[in-house]
């Protein structure tokens, strides 16, 4: 023991104490002062005392409880940590030659690690278990037991070679999105569906474990969510949070693969429309990231915390409510600067095109462009699509905000990060030539033609399903409809509003 474990020793059992003797510390102390341990030094130590008639007796409760002392000071709530205790304490006890007492610890380790389904730490138990088969050798039920010990470990095996096949799987996707985004043509789908034809995925019984189908549902997920079908991939997202809620302790991280299974759902129920739907989720995600936010099994707290702000802004937005979301910016930002180390690339990105776009809705120009620059001048290849979007957003508020000479350029640099990128959409097309014509007119009769021309254009171009979604993150359409009818763009978003929401006051 550590001097550290044996100070914690001492406090623990002296909680025990009844008045002022407490026989295992002070056997505990004799023992501790001892180089080497003497028994018969001890029971002389002690004697006429009454439990050195019970000297071994005294020993074992010794023995238990400095073991559960050990286990309470290393304490972790997590199944995993249980089992690793259990497997600690049996190999310390089998090392004394305590051979009864450590194959009971192996016994209850074992039986906890096929409740979890702890499969990496069922082999190690399996091969232990061996030690005391080995023991029987020559017994009738040796080659019993030998077979059984092969076919439990030939088991756990197979179960832990598909969760890796399918973390292999979600690895692939899970990098491929980060580099694609949503698809926004077939080319796009061609590379997702590559890896969703895989024969893992044709059905949920190919997956052997409750890790393996999480991986399952997240994979079916994120497919479905990056090629737009969002009622199956809100489908998947709820198997997902019930399959969790239901075999909580079956999955290693429970705490952050519920936060991640209430993310997905919410997320969901936001791209369908149904706010109420996504608000309940939203209060219950915040509600368990509040409740884990200091548990370090919640490695990714962080960035379901900050989506949360995200999908809750973006509600406002998607219902023309632009103030409102402004209201709740300066606490994301505050949020952002305490956080910003803690959460990927990826995730701020989306977050700073969230308030760009907020600020734009609600014709705060210049601190959208402060925003937007953010995304501009990001150097990674993350999210391509927002940046993209950003640079178009970039030319509009440039546009507002008069800054015609420096227009000219910003046009010539969307052109080339789009040739760069080999992905000019028409939607890109259709606004980099409307632009181009606006910054060589002045005459409002010309500047309306041209935007109506751009509206229809965009309007042919949302009867393409991958076109659409560019105008979905960037209502160019209903920026254009402000222009001509002089409505600011949130009156003309809270009117053409279908989505019903009823916010909280």
């Amino acid at each position: 023991m550590t001097p550290s474990e044996k100070v914690y020793f001492t406090k623990f059992a002296t909680r025990h104490v009844i008045g002022s003797e407490n026989n295992y510390i002070r056997l505990f102390n004799e023992i501790n002062k001892q180089q080497k341990y003497d028994e018969r030094a001890l029971i002389k130590k002690f004697e006429g005392e009454k439990f050195v008639k019970q000297f071994s007796a005294a020993k074992n409760y010794l023995i238990n409880e400095i073991l559960r002392a050990l286990e309470n000071y290393h304490k972790d709530d997590s199944i995993d940590s249980k089992i690793t205790n259990l497997i600690s304490q049996y190999k310390i006890l089998y090392k004394k030659t305590l051979f009864k007492h450590s194959e009971n610890l192996l016994k209850r380790a074992k039986s906890l690690a096929m409740e979890s389904e702890r499969h990496v730490k069922l082999v190690e138990i399996i091969n232990d278990e061996k030690n005391f088969d080995y023991m029987k050798f020559g017994n009738p039920e040796f080659d019993e037991l030998s077979k059984k010990r092969a076919a439990e470990e030939k088991n756990s095996l197979r179960i832990l070679e598909n969760i890796s096949e399918y973390n292999l799987l979600y690895v692939k996707f899970s990098s491929l999105y980060k580099k694609l985004g949503v698809t926004r043509n077939k080319k796009d789908v061609q590379k997702y569906s590559a890896v969703i034809k895989n024969k893992l995925m044709s059905s949920e019984s190919k997956a052997l474990s409750v890790r393996a189908k999480n991986l399952f549902f997240i994979i079916n997920y994120m497919y479905c969510y990056s090629t737009g079908d969002f009622r199956k991939a809100y489908d998947f997202g709820v198997k997902r949070l019930r399959l969790i809620e239901k075999n909580f302790n079956k999955i290693p991280a429970n705490r952050s693969e519920m936060i991640y299974a209430l993310n997905d759902v919410i997320a969901l129920s936001y791209n369908m429309g149904d706010y109420n739907l996504c608000i309940s989720y939203l209060q219950k995600l915040r509600k368990s990231a509040g409740e884990f936010k200091n548990m370090r099994s919640v490695s990714k707290h962080f960035e379901m915390y900050l989506n949360s702000y995200d999908i809750e802004i973006n509600i406002y937005c998607a219902t023309g409510n632009f103030s409102r979301g402004i209201k709740l910016i300066p606490e994301v930002e505050e949020w952002l600067e305490r956080h910003h180390n803690q959460i990927a690339g990826s995730e701020q990105l989306k977050t700073f095109y969230t308030i760009a776009y907020t600020y734009f809705g609600a014709g705060d120009y210049e601190r959208a462009l402060i925003w937007i620059n953010q995304i501009v001048n990001d150097k990674s290849s993350y999210r391509l699509d927002y940046k993209a979007l950003a640079r178009i957003m970039n030319i509009i508020i440039h546009y507002e905000l008069k800054n015609f000479i420096l227009l000219e350029y910003e046009l010539k640099s969307l052109k080339r990060f789009l040739e760069k990128r080999d992905k000019i959409f028409q939607f890109e097309k259709a606004v980099l030539h409307t632009f181009s014509k606006l910054i060589k007119i002045s005459r409002g009769d010309d500047i309306l033609f041209e935007l109506r021309e751009l509206r229809s254009a965009i309007i042919e171009l949302n009867k393409d399903e991958y076109e659409r979604k560019a105008n979905e993150y960037l209502d160019v359409v209903t920026w254009v409809d402000s222009k001509m009818s002089g409505k600011s763009f949130e009156e003309i978003i809270q009117s053409n509003s279908t989505k019903q929401f009823k916010f909280s006051a």
